[in-house]
């Protein structure tokens, strides 16, 4: 079951993927869950004949045993390395640190990743004006269209595995901030520009987050914080709910027009 504990790494890993640094909120708090989380790896050293030894060793020297620093340590580690719901707690609390950091400052993760977007854009869209849209699984079509295609092929498919490590992230951030990851419905909101008509107009509900696709409809590619994507999805259901009371008006009008010529005859 995905948790923040899993959404958090894929965030810090798009910023690296992409040489871009996370806020320094982000980044701190998930410096401190990585050093605590490493910190937390007293294990073994509590195994087998160590508290056995460490008493031994202690009675040996004239020590107390009950206040023996090497005896309490190996019980400590044994403790430790037994508690599996501390571990567990522990990790909980700081990955929620982290979260909450996220949420914070989800505009500047976006923000931070939008130059990375737009140098991918660019070379995606001159790519599919130079192969007028072929597909590129269609590598055949390519190699016919010359050495001009083929290394517009190659750029199209950087482009588009950037732009895919970037959705992955936009998704992450979307679970951490939310809760909930973004609707399948309103995938293409994630990486193209469109407004609630063109939306509509398109049939765009239900198709995939694909650049490709975006530059084949006409769209424009861009990368929305939550709130505008979330803005757009109101928009559409504001515009549909218009259209549907348009489209109702008109058939009632169209009934009683007919009720009325059939009245007059």
């Amino acid at each position: 079951m995905p948790t923040t504990r899993t959404s958090i790494p894929a965030i810090t890993a798009t910023s690296k993927a992409l040489g871009t640094e996370l806020p320094k909120a982000i980044a701190a708090a998930h410096e401190r869950l990585v050093r605590i989380t490493a910190g937390y790896t007293t294990r073994a050293n509590g195994q087998g004949d160590a508290l056995t030894l460490a008493v031994l060793d202690a009675i040996d020297a004239g020590r107390d045993v009950n206040a023996d620093p090497a005896v309490q340590r190996v019980i400590t580690a044994q403790t430790l390395d037994s508690n599996h719901a501390l571990s567990a707690e522990l990790d909980a609390i700081l990955s929620e640190q982290v979260a909450e950091a996220v949420r914070l400052h989800a505009d500047a993760v976006v923000k931070s990743w939008r130059m990375a977007f737009a140098t991918a854009s660019t070379d995606l869209a001159a790519a599919h004006a130079a192969l007028e849209g072929t597909s590129l699984a269609d590598t055949d079509s390519v190699v016919r269209r010359g050495p001009a295609a083929a290394e517009a092929w190659g750029r199209a498919t950087g482009a588009m595995a950037t732009l895919a490590t970037i959705d992955a992230g936009w998704v992450s951030l979307c679970f951490t901030v939310t809760g909930a990851f973004p609707s399948k419905n309103f995938a293409m909101l994630r990486i193209a520009a469109v407004d609630a008509g063109q939306w509509l107009d398109l049939g765009l509900e239900g198709r995939s987050a694909d650049p490709w696709a975006a530059l084949g409809d006409g769209l424009s590619l861009a990368l929305p914080d939550l709130d505008a994507y979330r803005q757009t999805i109101a928009d559409i259901g504001t515009e549909q709910t218009a259209r549907t009371e348009r489209d109702d008006q008109v058939a009632r009008d169209r009934f009683i027009g007919r009720k009325r010529a059939a009245t007059s005859l």
